[in-house]
């Protein structure tokens, strides 16, 4: 199975796609149009607001309202990464995207006019060990613990929120694989459209358990 999935889809839809990629089930939720997809996001949403949250790297910290070439220097293409510059779906005329993926992890950013409006970090194939030490490097970044948690098993979510910022960690774990980790860091009004907040995490959660129990099913 390709590892290449990222490609602006969210965190879960990423995963739970991926997951049903895995279990030669249905098409992935990855490759599948939204039911209802979002309207377009403001062109004057304001990007000035500077919180504590950041995605977190040992050459830096990138935050909402950086520019993409600040977001690619922190997180440079690996050699032969696959470079990808498509929106999820249409946002508005002001909106570009620009990110990379690679067998076993990805960036990508949500633009407009240049400025951060969402980035999104996915690692494929870790333990819980690192895991943790992902946890820990942002609840030391935040200076806290994550304000909420979606916890159902397999599927495991933590967020903060700071201002007009937040940002989420999602990690789904197959039974009997290694586990994949998105972190997304943006602007609430655009996290909210694409789901990523806690009340849409805990249905997307249970409908990623589903597909977790439809494979191990197939697989017995």
């Amino acid at each position: 199975m390709s590892r290449s999935r990222l490609s602006w889809v969210v965190a879960i839809a990423v995963l739970t796609g991926a997951l049903a990629g895995c279990s030669g089930g249905a098409q992935p939720i990855a490759q599948q149009p939204p039911a209802t997809p979002p309207t377009d996001l403001p062109a004057n949403l304001d990007l000035t607001y500077v919180s504590r949250l950041s995605l977190v790297r040992p050459a830096g910290r990138l935050r909402v309202g950086e520019t993409k070439e600040a977001a690619l220097f922190l997180y440079p293409p690996p050699e032969k990464a696959e470079m990808f510059g498509n929106l999820p779906f249409n946002l508005g005329d002001d909106y570009t995207a620009s990110g990379w993926e690679k067998e076993d992890e990805g960036f990508g950013v949500i633009l407009l006019k240049n400025r951060v409006v969402l980035a999104q970090r996915s690692l494929i194939g870790i333990d819980e060990e690192r895991l943790k030490e992902v946890l820990a490097t942002y609840e030391q970044d935040a200076g806290r613990k994550a304000d909420r948690q979606v916890q159902l098993d397999a599927v495991r979510y933590w967020f903060w929120t700071d201002g007009v910022h937040r940002l989420m960690i999602c990690a789904v774990k197959p039974k009997t694989d290694r586990m994949t980790v998105a972190v997304s860091l943006g602007h609430v009004l655009a996290m909210d459209r694409f789901g990523m907040n806690p009340a849409k995490a805990q249905e997307d959660a249970e409908a990623a358990l589903k597909i977790l129990e439809n494979a191990g099913t197939k697989k017995s």
